[in-house]
Order: C-alpha cells, then structure tokens, then sequence
C-alpha cells in the first residue's frame, strides 16, 4: 500500500519509548502508552522522576514551522511565570524529533505533564482558570514572533463554513439559515475588529486544555495558538460551558470573568464582543469536525448532530449574551 493512501499509522508505544531513550537525558521510561488520537496522537510517558506527554503530530497536519512557532510560544510563557505545559529539549538541544512512519515523515515533541483536575467542578476552579487565561494575556504581550496563523474571520468562519455548506445540501433551508449567519459574523467581526484587543491567544481555552492543582491553573495543548482577538480566548471558555450545557454556567462564567480581572483589565468592547466570538467558534468547531472525517470518521455525525449544533448557533445569533442559568 502506498504512503500517499494512508491518513495515518498508530505507533507501537515500545517504539516511541526506545526513542526518547535514545534522544533524551531522560533515562528508558518505564511506561509509554496511548493517551489520546486525534489530529494528533498524544502518549502518556513515565519516568523514574517524572510523568511527560509526548505528542506526535500527523503527517501534513503541521508543519516544523508552525510547530516552533508553538514551542516558542510556551517557553516565553513559562519564562515571564504563566503556567503552562513547557516543551522539553533533547539531548541535542533541539526539540522536534522526526518519526518516520508508514505515511511518512511525522513529528514528535516531548512536554511536562500538567497536573490537576481538568473539569471545572465549581465557581472556584472557574475563577482559577480566568486568573491563568489573563496570565497567559498578560504573558504574551510582548511576544513578538510572526505568527504562525491569524485567528480571523477566515480561520473562524470562512474557511470552516466550505467544509460544512456541502453537507447540508439536503436540508436547504438549514443551508441558507447557516450562510446568513455566517454572513452576518463576518459583518459584524468588520464592524467591531478596529475597538478589540489583538495578541498571542491560546486559540482553544474551552474549559478543557487545562488544570487546576491548589488554586493555579496550567494551560497545555496550544496546538490552535495564533494571533487574534483576546475576546476569541474568553468567548471559547463561555462557549465550552455552554456546548455541553455545564451546571451554574451563569455562575461559573461571572467567577472566570471576576479571576480574569483580578489579573487584567478587560475593556468593555472584548466583553460585548463574546457572545459574537461563541457563535463564531460554533462554526469553527462544526466545520473542523466535519473537515476531519478521514481521521475519526461520520457515524455520529447524523441529523441529530445538525440539529443540535444549528439550533445552538442559532441562539447566539443575535450576538448578545443569552440569560444563562
């Protein structure tokens, strides 16, 4: 079978684990298993001191570049005191290692493990991860590398809409209802962009990609990192609240906007600006989902899956915040 045929190979974690041993002052972990697949396959390591992450991106999903560009990222981070899941060098003192793999060329790249609860069980752990996120802002601010992608209207609506239009093809008033909404983000992200702040935003804090151990939360997985609207960072953790219809997210959501002000101000037209940045983010997600089927396949996708994601963008169209409970 050629390469060119293949979306990509899953790696026996024994080989993986010869490799760190190989590339890093890490000693042959004693454990390297399987954690996650997705666009990119993450495995859980463990050493006789630590406990790491090794992730291991698919072919053509990111290129050494953006990955540097996300490596950088996190190391001016953890220089200027955010919490965040650092890379970890090699013996060499690069830190991309290329696997050769059935479908070809992948990379890999070893970080610290981030310890705590993931789940925001209650107001305090909501009010922890605002604290980290406006860290992080603040962090960032003088990170000055080009960025490796903007997280614009075309990012966020226009690119992710080609992959989802095609599929509504049989619902056509569905079709015509997701077009006009998309139509009116890009309008009103025009109207609104030149009053919101733009920086270094982690591109995916949705109440997940992050953990609250004694009061402090560690963000990991900047694998969507970019330059943006800081609105985009805030609206995707009210957004991740919402799309699994979280308990008190009226509650949690004014805990995470009190510990993100307790850390940095927040003008008031990022804030009008979140329920715009969760609708946009709904058609990111949607379109993301059904732009990946060759990797994790359609079998969930059916008419309940449309009608459920439709009916939540529809809710946030009107682009203000809804009276959440």
């Amino acid at each position: 079978m050629p390469a060119t045929s293949l979306v990509y190979s899953v790696i026996a974690p024994a080989r993986l684990s010869r490799l760190i041993a190989s590339a890093y002052d890490l000693g042959r972990p004693n454990l390297c298993r399987l954690f996650s697949v997705g666009v990119t396959h993450t495995y859980e390591v463990r050493t006789a001191r630590t406990r790491l992450a090794l992730r291991l991106y698919c072919r053509g999903w990111r290129s050494d570049a953006e990955i540097a560009y996300e490596l950088a990222a996190l190391r001016h981070l953890a220089a200027r005191d955010a919490s965040v899941s650092t890379p970890i060098a090699r013996r060499d003192g690069r830190w991309i290692t290329a696997v050769t793999a059935p479908e070809g060329r992948r990379q890999a790249v070893l970080f610290a493990w981030c310890d705590g609860a993931e789940r925001l069980a209650d107001e305090d752990a909501a009010r922890a991860y605002g604290r980290g996120l406006a860290r992080l802002h603040n962090a960032s601010d003088d990170f000055r590398r080009a960025p490796r992608r903007v997280l614009d209207k075309r990012f966020l609506v226009t690119r992710p809409l080609a992959h989802v239009l095609p599929q509504l093809a049989h619902r056509p008033k569905d079709r015509a209802r997701l077009k006009r909404i998309a139509d009116a983000i890009v309008r009103e992200i025009d109207r609104r962009k030149h009053d919101l702040s733009r920086g270094f935003c982690h591109g995916d804090a949705c109440a997940w990609n992050a953990k609250t151990k004694d009061g402090v939360t560690s963000f990991y997985d900047f694998d969507l990192c970019g330059d943006g609207w800081r609105s985009y960072d805030l609206a995707c953790f009210l957004w991740g609240l919402t799309i699994r219809r979280e308990a008190n997210v009226k509650a949690k959501w004014r805990a995470f906007l009190d510990g993100y002000r307790s850390e940095r101000p927040l003008r008031r037209a990022d804030l009008a600006a979140v329920p715009l940045f969760v609708a946009a983010r709904e058609v990111w997600l949607v379109g993301f989902q059904l732009g990946g089927t060759d990797r994790w396949g359609r079998a969930w996708m059916g008419e309940g899956y449309f009608d459920y994601h439709l009916k939540y963008l529809q809710e946030w169209s009107s682009f203000r915040m809804l009276r959440l409970k």
